[in-house]
């Protein structure tokens, strides 16, 4: 994982070489925590690159950009090509290496198949390529958007980058905040992955957009869900086991692949079914994985707590329950209004959630007690395509009919409308009723989750984790196993997906003695748990006073003094509906913070000061 930012103008770059030069370094050290081994540039009147490296394959000789055998064909790529030692062994016939590394395969990919090279790829990344005698440029993203980009133009120029910050460095960029975005934040199902300011794009998964002279740009969609869903009106081609034996095969294969590493990994085991099965797997190939675990009353109520321990044990794996204790884990990492602007910073968001702070302070935890470890591998992504969410332990339900009806009809008919809002289709009956019969009730749910995952869940992950220089890798997010769960019949539909099914069978193979049926757990959101409004309640007044100082009664003020003092009083009320009176409250102060962030112009966007290391302790 690595980070990269550009600057593209066809008719020459404006800006003298110094200055370019200063500018680019400014862009480039927004992402210095995502890519602190190694810091190279390009510049050649026309495309200026700048890349921060995190070292995992190849330390020796991976350095980018990197070039093809006769410099035509210019590359940087943030992420993983978890195939490249295939792709390498056929392209090596015709094509001459320089390196080991992965990221090279892709200069090949691109000199014989053009803009086709995505089908041949298995892997996470943002990536740009540079065509020199074409004067193109390719910006891609991945299937699922594991790995973000962003883009924009202006006055001619193409400034692009792996994190909105990385943009926002540069003097040119927008910084004129996207209020309906803002707005329209609540909930994970949204059918674009927003930047928050007007005319950045957040370029989707599964596309890729080409820049040429003298052409408008050309986005484009290279890979859709819809593309492998089977037709619903067509009875089942194979039996049932079929399926649940393949998801095995390639379940298995994923996890190899994102063991492909030349530095240590370590495991996320909340304990739950999907990082258990994470560990199990990755067990079988590597001896000794560092586990790490966070240790709070929720997880502790629960039991995964408990299951995380025993899962370590019978395989052999050193665990680390890391100890997450209310308002003393504030003190012990010295939360203040600096740490709020901080997590504003590193998410590119004005959105908060806990679980990001969560999984912040696991990675400082794990980065600062095992040093090494540079990759990390998570159970993120298994619930999204195979049933997760129809039930749980906060919410569940009696069957697969039930949580059709009160739970997938509701979302999609949300999530329609907001597509049909973006997209401006003029009639959404007619869109709605049209979808409805190119798709299954539960296909519509996973074309939905597509656009949550890159909204909600990998927009964390890789934020979280790359703070701290680490790389997450999401087994369950292998596409080919997506691919294989969007062509499952409908028929088969409920007794797969029905509380995760086609997963839970996993289970008895790689785990024997996991309890089967042990139930969905949500990582924070546990019925009758008032930690967590706790902890808000803590935030709000360590920060609350420093925030009205800095943030009230100026003239960028974007926000209502009235407001803030109201859902302040609210908030520590301790009556009914007290705890989202202190959600709504941060998110007010993350929305203020973020508009300065972006209308800020001072160099390099560097973040406030938090201590490096982590003070937390393991129970």
């Amino acid at each position: 994982m690595c980070g990269f930012a550009g600057i593209l103008n066809f008719s020459g770059l404006p800006q003298p070489i110094s200055e370019r030069a200063q500018i680019l370094n400014d862009m480039a050290a927004c992402l210095a925590r995502r890519g602190p081994d190694d810091e190279q540039f390009h510049d050649d009147g026309v495309l200026a690159l700048g890349f921060r490296r995190l070292a995992i394959v190849d330390l020796d000789g991976g350095q980018q950009p990197i070039w093809n055998e006769d410099r035509q064909i210019l590359g940087v790529v943030n992420g993983e090509i978890y195939n490249h030692h295939d792709l390498r062994s056929k392209l090596e016939n015709t094509h001459t290496f320089s390196s080991q590394s992965d990221s090279e395969v892709v200069l090949h990919l691109y000199e014989d198949h053009g803009t086709d090279m995505f089908n041949e790829i298995n892997g996470m990344f943002g990536m740009a390529i540079w065509d020199a005698p074409q004067q193109r440029l390719v910006l891609a993203r991945d299937r699922l958007g594991i790995k973000p980009l962003y883009y924009t133009v202006s006055n001619g120029t193409v400034i692009f980058g792996s994190e909105l910050k990385a943009l926002l460095a540069h003097p040119d960029c927008p910084r004129e905040i996207n209020w309906e975005e803002v707005r329209s934040q609540n909930g994970v199902h949204h059918p674009v992955t927003p930047s928050y300011v007007s005319g950045i794009h957040h370029l989707p998964a599964g596309h890729m957009i080409v820049f040429e002279p003298d052409k408008a740009p050309r986005l484009s969609r290279y890979w859709s869900i819809n593309d492998h869903f089977s037709d619903w009106r067509e009875a089942p081609r194979h039996p049932q086991q079929f399926y649940i034996d393949r998801y095995g095969e390639l379940f298995d294969d994923s996890v190899r692949k994102r063991l492909m590493s030349d530095v240590p990994l370590g495991i996320f085991l909340s304990g739950g079914i999907d990082s258990a099965l994470v560990t199990a797997a990755a067990a079988t190939q590597v001896t000794g994985l560092h586990c790490f675990t966070v240790a709070e009353e929720t997880t502790m109520k629960t039991g995964d707590l408990e299951q995380a321990h025993k899962v370590a044990d019978l395989l052999g794996c050193p665990l680390h329950p890391v100890r997450f204790d209310g308002t003393t884990l504030l003190d012990e990492i010295q939360f203040n209004l600096p740490y709020l602007e901080y997590m504003v910073w590193f998410m590119d968001s004005p959105r908060f959630d806990i679980e990001w702070f969560f999984k912040h302070e696991l990675h400082r935890y794990a980065k600062t007690h095992v040093p090494d470890i540079k990759v990390m591998l998570i159970g993120q992504g298994a619930d999204e395509f195979a049933g997760g969410y129809s039930n749980s332990y906060a919410k569940p339900k009696q069957d697969w009919a039930q949580y059709l009806g009160e739970v997938a009809r509701p979302y999609w008919l949300e999530f329609s409308q907001r597509e049909n809002s973006v997209v401006g289709t003029k009639s959404f009956n007619s869109s709605y009723q049209r979808a409805r019969t190119l798709r299954s009730e539960y296909q519509h749910i996973m074309y939905m989750n597509l656009y949550s995952l890159q909204f909600h869940n990998l927009w964390h992950e890789d934020r979280t984790s790359s703070s701290h220089g680490v790389e997450s890798r999401v087994p369950f997010l292998d596409h080919r196993l997506i691919e294989l769960l969007a062509s499952v019949p409908p028929a088969y539909h409920e007794s797969l997906f029905w509380d995760k099914q086609i997963v839970r069978e996993q289970l008895k193979r790689l785990i024997p003695d996991y309890p089967v049926d042990w139930p969905k757990i949500p990582f924070t959101g546990v019925p009758g748990n008032t930690s967590i409004y706790q902890l808000y309640i803590a935030m709000l007044k360590l920060s609350i006073r420093d925030f009205e100082d800095k943030y009230l009664g100026t003239s960028s003020q974007v926000i209502r003094t009235q407001d803030v003092k109201r859902l302040y009083q609210q908030s520590i009320s301790g009556s009914p509906g007290a705890d989202r009176s202190a959600l709504q409250l941060i998110h007010i102060m993350c929305v203020a913070i973020f508009a300065k962030m972006c209308a800020r112009k001072e160099k390099g966007h560097l973040p406030p000061s938090i201590p490096a290391t982590s003070p937390l302790i393991e129970i």
